[in-house]
This record gives C-alpha cells, sequence and structure tokens, in this order.
C-alpha cells in the first residue's frame, strides 16, 4: 500500500449522499425484510437505472458489459423484462 498517494473516496461519498438523499424522508423500516428490500431497491436503481454520470453515458452494468436493453421508462422495460420469464 503508498502511504504517500491521496486517497480519493468521490465514489464513496457519492453513493452516501444517494442513498442520504432517499433515507432522510425514511426515517425507519417496520422490518429486516423492508430494510433488505430496500437496499436491493436501491442497488438495481444505481446500477441499471439510474441516469448516467460520469462514466461515458453509461450505467455501472453496461460498463460491466452487462447486456441490459432499458429504453424509455427504464423501471417499466426493467419490470417487463423481468414478469415476462
Amino acid at each position: 500500500m503508498d502511504f504517500e498517494t491521496k486517497s480519493n473516496n468521490n465514489a464513496l461519498e457519492r453513493l452516501k449522499g444517494m442513498f442520504g438523499e432517499r433515507t432522510k424522508t425514511v426515517r425507519i423500516f417496520d422490518s429486516t425484510l423492508g430494510a433488505a428490500e430496500f437496499a436491493a431497491g436501491m442497488q438495481t436503481y444505481y446500477n441499471y437505472i439510474r441516469p448516467p454520470q460520469g462514466i461515458g453515458g453509461m450505467v455501472p452494468a453496461q460498463m460491466a458489459n452487462i447486456p441490459i436493453n432499458l429504453v424509455g421508462h427504464r423501471w417499466e422495460t426493467m419490470i417487463g423484462l423481468a414478469s415476462s420469464k
């Protein structure tokens, strides 16, 4: 590990900010299942749905070469794909 190099935690701070924006209105979950479902939904949003920022106009799933074709309303397209399987 190079202790001379200044660390960069911008990606982590951005993720923290995104969760903070959403969770400040939620405040409390009724169960651990509710918290787990919320976390899974946020993970899906972050990796597949959210508008691309800073990585060449792509969401993280596209950068990882995961074959997705979400056009128009991305949530609706993803739900349609999931329910057709």
